[in-house]
């Protein structure tokens, strides 16, 4: 079963400065999951900074409460 986008589930291709309006909108509401390294049909395309990447991720997590994040 492929992964598809829904309100619960969102794909970024890569990490941008935007991510942090899904986090917010996740922290607001019941969660989520926010996948880097997928574009919107659910291709996975990798990162290609995995620990740059995960270390941006991390510090906008940590400005919420605790969510999931997938690289």
């Amino acid at each position: 079963m492929p992964l598809v986008e829904n309100a619960v589930t969102e794909f970024k291709r890569e990490y941008t400065s935007d991510i942090i309006k899904t986090v917010i909108a996740y922290s607001n509401t019941s969660g989520g999951a926010l996948y880097i390294g997928i574009d919107n049909s659910g291709c996975a395309y990798g990162v290609e900074d995995i620990e740059g990447t995960m270390l941006k991720a991390t510090s906008v997590k940590s400005i919420t409460s605790n969510r999931r994040f997938s690289i």
